[in-house]
């Protein structure tokens, strides 16, 4: 009997369609490999994802036209992670497909790929000694890679607990070289493209061309040639990859281990589009692949504590640097008692004399501000009005250097009226500090500094981003100021100050989380201080200083936070206690967006297993235009497969008023 295949498209809202495949090609069309299919009327390339049953007669399959591989580039546990990924995020299998990997994977060319110069096309692979020396071991650092690889072979999940700079990347390394002497390969995961440049400059001074780059920074030929040699399509054959939340994807076979450095960090959970979290996704790729899974962080998630808390990873503490420099001293800047005109840019007294203390030194600082722009409002001064975004009803922000108004949330841009459109004055002002506005006010307290801002406005490309972090690396900058971007794991030795400008701001968010963001954030970039042969000093910024969020972070007390935070999850039933789905639906109007919701709560009231929030107007209301609502259901987490599967059925039954669209989102990291 001929046999029939599912193959799946990248891009494509549904899973996968069923092809006959011819007797003559058979042995080649297997699980993972690429096909070449009529589809439409056209011809694709697809993948083979498993057999399928034969139609019922009522219409005749097309069939497989040819085989694209010699070999399965896709591992048989790839395979399984997108159909897993797809049953419990709730989405279809060929949006995860397009997410996996380069749209060029599943093109047709006749012409074998160009191979792209590292040395003039990316500078995300930076020139490096390969002789990057030998680094002796604490005992912490020894026990936890004698630890982790005794494990090697076989599924065990870790979490690294270390605090800053106590060297957990030379735990990776060390790990990573035993599985190579083994024949076995890693995927090392870091948050963001601001870490990849330092972090995969270290991997390729230790293990040379093994190392592949996976992220959507990259040029597309260079990314498509790296996701070949992961796959063993081009040479030189990648046998670690580093990269961003899609590199979790990378078709590596014979897979040791999986690293997760800053593990707690919300860029490993993609919010919009396809909403999926790479760090959950290791724990079930290398549970598949009989691999090793290792958290790393100074401030793990409360999800990852609770389990090591829970037995189901195994707890491995660094609790001091890998060199004898102590954590920095962390000192407050009580904002409550500041004069109001310091307010206007946030450079106290006390902060204003520990930059000329380190300019005086030729030291570096590094200052940290969670807004960007110049001002995060406009407000007439006649009548009160703010200027908002029409498509998203929240303020525009200033940005002083193109004097043009942005919509941090769709992207929106104008141009700054000359009078209030409410009531016609000509009295516009500009309240709150954005980054912009500390930098012009630095540039102005002190014109002999040598000042980098690294935000999203500033730092528009990889390219861009890579040399802003070489020039302050080789001390061709004296401050660094910026937004989330200067938290990362960076490593400058010369950095002796660190300033959190404004360390409450994000208390005020309306979000579950906004406590553990604060305290991890806060000792994050205080991490950045003293971590060479200078002492370092931290200067926390705060109106409520009381806040267990930064009175801990005062004094790097991990779990002292964990504590007082798990107590209150555990009493308002949130993670890691309970799972979350958010059922969201958008539409033109705010009571259509509200009644779409009704079937979901008719399905899913009654069953003791889940508790329905709403539903109810979205924090952010609307969003380029479209109203939002929210239902949010809180499930018992053994639970969480069987709400969504009711979920998606009653999606599939109950079409949404015209003009409303549905999104589900499992395991959100931002509730808003």
């Amino acid at each position: 009997m001929t046999r029939v295949v599912s193959v799946a498209f990248p891009g494509t809202n549904q899973d996968a369609f069923s092809y006959a495949v011819p007797d003559a090609i058979s042995a080649g069309v297997v699980i993972g490999a690429r096909v070449a299919v009529p589809f439409r009327k056209g011809e694709k390339v697809g993948l083979v994802i498993g057999e399928a049953p034969h139609p019922d007669g009522k219409f005749e399959l097309r069939e497989v036209v040819e085989a694209v591989d010699h070999a399965p580039p896709f591992p048989a546990e790839i395979i399984g992670l997108l159909q897993w990924a797809s049953r419990y995020y709730a989405v279809p299998l060929g949006e995860l497909l397009r997410n996996a990997c380069p749209a060029a994977i599943f093109r047709r060319s006749k012409r074998p790929p160009r191979l792209p110069s590292r040395a003039s096309e990316d500078p995300l692979f930076p020139a490096t000694n390969r002789s990057a020396e030998t680094v002796t071991l604490t005992h912490a650092q020894r026990a936890a890679v004698e630890r982790i690889s005794a494990a090697i072979g076989a599924h065990e999940a870790f979490l690294l607990h270390g605090v800053t700079g106590s060297g957990k990347t030379e735990v990776y390394l060390r790990v990573i070289a035993r599985l190579l002497d083994r024949g076995a390969s890693a995927i090392v995961l870091v948050p963001e493209i601001a870490l990849t440049p330092q972090l995969s400059a270290r991997f390729r001074a230790r293990f040379g061309d093994a190392v592949a780059v996976l992220h959507s920074g990259l040029a597309d030929s260079t990314r498509t040639h790296e996701w070949r040699r992961t796959a063993g399509l081009a040479e030189p054959r990648a046998r670690v990859v580093v990269g961003a939340r899609s590199a979790i994807f990378a078709p590596l076979a014979n897979l040791g281990a999986i690293i997760v450095d800053e593990e707690h960090d919300g860029s490993f959970r993609q919010e919009e589009g396809l909403p999926y979290n790479a760090r959950d996704l290791a724990v079930v790729r290398a549970r598949a692949a009989s691999a090793v899974v290792v958290l790393g962080s100074a401030t793990p998630s409360l999800e990852s504590f609770q389990a090591a808390s829970d037995g189901r990873f195994t707890l491995l503490e660094l609790r001091e640097r890998a060199t004898a420099h102590p954590l920095p001293v962390v000192d407050w800047v009580d904002l409550r008692k500041a004069p109001r005109a310091i307010l206007a840019d946030l450079i106290t007294p006390d902060l204003a004399t520990a930059l000329t203390d380190v300019l005086a030194r030729e030291e570096q600082a590094i200052l940290y501000l969670d807004r960007r722009g110049s001002s995060p409002a406009v407000v007439c001064q006649a009548c009160g009005a703010v200027v908002h975004c029409d498509g998203c009803e929240i303020p525009f922000v200033h940005h002083r250097a193109r004097n043009q108004l942005l919509c941090h949330t769709c992207g929106n841009v104008r141009q700054v009226p000359a009078a209030c459109a409410t009531c016609g004055a000509a009295e516009l002002a500009f309240l709150g500090v954005g980054v912009e506005k500390v930098e012009s006010a630095l540039n102005a307290r002190f014109p002999r500094a040598r000042i980098i801002r690294l935000d999203r406005d500033a730092v528009r490309t990889a390219a861009a981003l890579d040399d802003a972090l070489g020039r302050f690396a080789r001390h061709e900058a004296d401050i660094l100021v910026g937004t989330r971007m200067v938290t990362k794991g960076h490593d400058f030795p010369r950095v002796t100050l660190v300033g959190v400008l404004l360390a409450d701001q994000g208390l005020a968010r309306p979000d579950f989380r906004a406590a553990e963001r604060t305290f991890q954030l806060v000792v994050q970039v205080a991490g950045r201080a003293g971590r060479a042969d200078r002492p370092g000093r931290v200067l926390i910024q705060a109106f409520n200083i009381d806040h267990p969020a930064l009175r801990l972070a005062l004094t790097h007390d991990v779990k002292a936070f964990f504590a007082h935070e798990l107590a209150l999850r555990r009493r308002l039933t949130y993670p890691p206690f309970a799972r979350l789905v958010i059922i969201e639906a958008r539409g033109r109007t705010p009571d259509t967006t509200d009644t779409a919701l009704l079937p979901f709560v008719r399905a899913l009231s009654g069953n003791n297993f889940v508790r329905l929030i709403g539903p109810a107007p979205a924090a952010r209301r609307r969003i380029a235009g479209a109203y939002r609502s929210h239902l949010l259901c809180k499930v018992a987490p053994d639970r969480i497969r069987g709400l969504t599967d009711r979920i998606v059925d009653t999606r599939a039954t109950t079409p949404p008023p015209k003009g409303v669209r549905i999104f589900i989102q499992v395991d959100p990291y931002v509730v808003t």
